[in-house]
């Protein structure tokens, strides 16, 4: 298992790493899926945003997933059932040379939001698996994983684009 973290605080651009990995997969040729969690009415470049769906570049859809409410955020419970139909439909598409999921936060290092996925996510084993992780939570987020992360990549660095695109590369397998 190739496990990466593209990692970040709010708003630092790992939405938009992962966007370009998987443009770059699917552009190959190669079987390559995931979802993005696309921010909306966001007023503060580094804040969190009013609202967030979940878009799936393979396939166009996008789905409302969260909304800010004064108490915090509320989470669509059908884009939630949503995702969990994708995840386990993966298993059942051979050779997948890349999965991305945005985003890992608090939610997912307590053990909720996007971990109800994981199982499903693993059992289809593709080449790499990346994954957007808020900054501070990598090794928390590996916890409840059950496995460590091969590399983690911070997505202000300068360097960060080629480096991940090269160990992307060197593990992706070509599709039948």
């Amino acid at each position: 298992m190739y496990l990466i973290a593209v990692t970040g605080p709010v708003g630092a651009g790992k939405t938009s790493l992962l966007a370009r990995l998987l443009e770059s997969a699917l552009g190959r040729g190669l079987a390559a899926d995931g979802f993005l969690a696309v921010a909306a009415g966001r007023d503060d470049a580094r804040g969190g945003a009013a609202a967030y769906d979940l878009h799936w570049p393979a396939t166009g859809r996008r789905l409302p997933f969260a909304r800010r409410t004064p108490a915090g955020y509320a989470f669509d419970a059908s884009a939630q059932a949503e995702a969990l139909a994708w995840a386990r439909l993966l298993s059942a598409r051979p050779r997948l040379a890349l999965v991305v999921m945005d985003e890992f936060g608090k939610r997912e290092a307590a053990g909720g939001g996007h971990l109800a996925l994981w199982p499903d996510v693993r059992a289809a084993r593709p080449a790499v698996y990346a994954l957007a992780v808020r900054g501070g939570l990598v090794d928390a987020v590996a916890s409840r994983l059950g496995a460590p992360f091969a590399r983690a990549f911070a997505c202000d660095d300068p360097g960060a684009w080629p480096a991940l695109a090269a160990a992307c590369r060197a593990r992706w397998r070509p599709s039948p």
